[in-house]
């Protein structure tokens, strides 16, 4: 093996482990934090951040009417940063197909914040959507009390596989997929 081909395996390790891992998976008798009920939910395997003092876990729920994140630490609203944005790029057309642009991508607020530590956004069908549509979903988080203010913590998770484990769960909840009607 010659030294290039060795640079190019570390070169393509190194890109492979800055990659967000995935775990959506279904859990069908989930406790949903908002309503403390046992229903459906989507649920990424929960993540470690360093909020600024340690490590904080993070879960990512999603129960058909909201995406909700929670964390072990306060979070922080003073700045009006706290987002969702899901990075959508363009895939290969078909043959004979013309290249088409991808859509920008969507930008969510949170509608609330609930007992310090539970991030609520309320735009569920279109979340579903553009996760469906997206490769990545980041987060910008901000945690209190940090001070001096470093900025928000910017956390990213892969979409990959979200699209089949939503149709899983569309079954579960017996709802139609987002932008449709019964």
């Amino acid at each position: 093996m010659t030294a290039h081909a060795i640079g190019r395996g570390f070169a393509l390790a190194t890109v492979l482990t800055t990659l967000p891992v995935t775990a959506w998976e279904l859990r069908p008798a989930g406790k949903d934090p908002l309503s403390g009920q046992t229903r459906c939910l989507l649920v990424e395997e929960p993540l470690t951040i360093n909020d600024g003092y340690g490590d904080t876990r993070i879960d990512i729920l999603f129960n058909g009417e909201a995406l909700i994140v929670v964390t072990d630490s306060e979070i922080d609203a003073g700045f009006n940063d706290l987002a969702l944005s899901v990075a959508i790029e363009r895939r290969p057309p078909a043959r004979g197909q013309k290249i088409v642009e991808p859509p920008p991508s969507p930008r969510f607020v949170p509608a609330r914040i609930e007992n310090k530590k539970t991030l609520v956004f309320t735009d569920a069908p279109a979340i579903e959507e553009a996760f469906k549509a997206g490769s990545t979903a980041s987060f910008a988080l901000r945690f209190w009390p940090l001070w001096p203010s470093v900025g928000s913590i910017p956390v990213e998770v892969s979409l990959k596989g979200f699209t089949k484990v939503a149709e899983e769960f569309t079954r579960c909840t017996g709802q139609p997929a987002a932008g449709t009607t019964r």
